[in-house]
């Protein structure tokens, strides 16, 4: 048989059962927190939000490592669950790049063709899986707020709106923007999107933990306009001028780093690759983890 030499549990709904397993096979835990699962039902309104917190609390006090993937996440946990700081690290949610890739001009060209898109505007998008509340009011905000706003500026644009699930109200309230917003739906090859777009819009006012198409728009090369929540657990010193955050409900503001952020042409710095490339991100992992099992066995 083959003994492992640290159990892993990705999420702390599987808690339970991981430290059964690791009491039945005498293996540390180590756990991955994606987010502050107690916080994200709080911010939703569920009644359950403090069983939850007090589970949560209960499966990191007794996890030998724990790594979240924000800072902002590590300091809330070590301050509200009483966790020990040496025993939290920050491993942030990481991208299959190194460096900026090569995008392809026939990528637009498809966009531009397929959706009737003028080579003039600048192509702004937003992708998100429907039917959570979050992402909902994401597309809501931009449709309510930040479209009418854009339309009394000179700015010439598209917003594309990328996944599946959306609400046929949504859909008519797209419709009537006279196809300055259009509901691509499911994509199947995201490049198509990731190589033309000019800038990356996320108005989110809910949810918790990293926003990981905040980091795939930037390790693409894609300017991000965000609001202040839907930026949170981002390193900013690594994002740089790539990033325009606003305050939440602030969508005067929004939209002027909308307008400043499709006329500029920043590029994403070397340092954003070496903190979110996930070959750096394992690397910083795998030496945590070992340090473990080594003492472990000690």
């Amino acid at each position: 048989t083959i003994q492992a030499d640290v159990l892993m549990c990705s999420h702390p709904y599987l808690g339970a059962a991981s430290l059964l397993a690791c009491k039945l096979t005498a293996t540390p835990m180590i756990s991955y927190s994606h987010n502050i699962e107690s916080e994200r039902f709080r911010s939703l309104n569920k009644w359950w939000w403090y069983g939850m917190f007090l589970y949560e609390k209960w499966v990191l006090k007794n996890s030998e490592l724990t790594f979240f993937v924000t800072q902002e996440d590590k300091e809330w946990a070590v301050k509200n669950y009483g966790l020990d700081p040496w025993k939290c690290f920050v491993s942030p949610f990481g991208i299959n790049l190194s460096a900026i890739p090569v995008k392809k001009p026939e990528n637009k060209q498809w966009l531009q063709n397929t959706y009737s898109i003028s080579p003039e505007n600048k192509i702004l998008y937003f992708a998100g899986a429907y039917g959570y509340q979050p992402n909902d009011d994401a597309v809501e905000n931009m449709l309510s707020y930040i479209v009418p706003k854009l339309n009394q500026s000179s700015l010439t644009y598209t917003i594309v709106i990328v996944g599946g699930g959306l609400s046929d109200r949504l859909k008519q309230k797209i419709e009537a923007t006279d196809g300055k917003v259009i509901y691509a739906g499911f994509v199947d090859d995201i490049r198509k999107v990731l190589d033309s777009a000019d800038v990356m819009l996320n108005p989110m006012l809910l949810g918790g933990g990293i926003k990981t198409k905040v980091v795939e728009a930037l390790g693409n090369n894609i300017k991000v306009v965000s609001t202040k929540n839907g930026a949170n657990g981002l390193d900013l010193d690594k994002c740089g001028a790539m990033l325009a955050i606003s305050e939440d409900g602030d969508w005067d503001a929004f939209a002027n780093n909308i307008i400043s952020s499709a006329e500029t042409h920043n590029q994403i710095g070397k340092a954003f690759f070496e903190y979110y490339a996930w070959e750096n991100v394992t690397k910083r992992v795998s030496q945590s983890i070992e340090q473990v099992v080594a003492e472990w066995k000690n």
